[in-house]
This record gives C-alpha cells, structure tokens and sequence, in this order.
C-alpha cells in the first residue's frame, strides 16, 4: 500500500512539473516575441508598455520555476518507510513507559 501511494504520488508531481514545464517554456516564447516587438516599435508609450509586460512575465517564469523545483519528491521510499513500518510493528514503543 505504501509503495503504490508512494508511486502515485510520483506520478502527480511529474505531472504537474511537466504541466509547469510547458507553461515556462510558453512564457519563454511570449517574451521572446514581445521582444521583437520591442525592436520594431517606434513609440516610447509602445515600448514601455511592452517591457512591463515583459517584466510581468519573467515574474510569473521565476515563480512557476520555485514551483517546479518544489515539485519534486524530497527524499526516496527508503527513507520514509522504515519509521512507518516500525511504527506499525511496535506502536507503543514510542510511548514513554
């Protein structure tokens, strides 16, 4: 049971950083191309209005990459199944006497 929830969860966070994954690199490409744009404009009001947006983007990219680097699963099944297992085979040796 723990490994299946183990592995199901894997999954989710794969999942999920794939999703994030594909939203940066949309991100990437709205820059860029508001970056183009930036080079052939002629208006100051035009260009200011684009780097805004651009700044805006980069935000949300720095913080889609915080959530994908948190998306990934800390530690292995090793680690966080010996004290469940342990526990299971003596719970009221963590009890005090």
């Amino acid at each position: 049971m723990f490994v299946d929830i183990w592995n199901a969860r894997l999954s989710e966070a794969e999942n999920a950083r794939a999703s994030l994954t594909s939203q940066i690199k949309d991100m990437e490409k709205q820059i860029e191309s508001l970056l183009d744009r930036i080079v052939d404009a002629t208006s100051s009001s035009v260009i200011s209005a684009y780097e805004t947006r651009i700044d805006k983007l980069e935000r949300q990219k720095i913080t889609l990459l915080d959530q994908a680097d948190r998306s990934k699963p800390r530690g292995h099944l090793d680690d966080f199944i010996e004290p469940a297992l342990a526990f299971l085979v003596s719970p009221f040796s963590l009890y005090p006497k």
